[in-house]
């Protein structure tokens, strides 16, 4: 396995919490692979970030990762996306 193989899960085509259809990818980081994706409840479209499932297994990537999304939910601003939801998946 190379280094990179365990980043590259392709979550297009998955149903997440119930209700976020996860489309096309729109680019991978460090950190995570970024979806364009449909929330079928409101019917618009979504972006949904999956972060790398490698990386989840370390304690304090996940605190780092959570973080952000808490610093993200508080953050208003008309160039930042608002967090509709978090979740886990299997």
């Amino acid at each position: 396995m190379d280094s990179d193989s365990r980043f590259k899960v392709d979550w297009s085509g998955v149903e997440l919490l119930g209700r976020y259809q996860v489309r096309d990818g729109l680019g991978r980081g460090g950190m995570a692979t970024v979806y364009l994706g449909h929330d079928t409840s409101l019917d618009v479209p979504v972006v949904v970030k999956v972060p790398h499932a490698a990386l989840m297994a370390d304690d304090g990537f996940r605190e780092r990762f959570d973080n952000e999304i808490e610093g993200l939910i508080k953050l208003q601003h008309p160039h930042v996306v608002t967090i509709l939801a978090r979740g886990q998946h299997e």
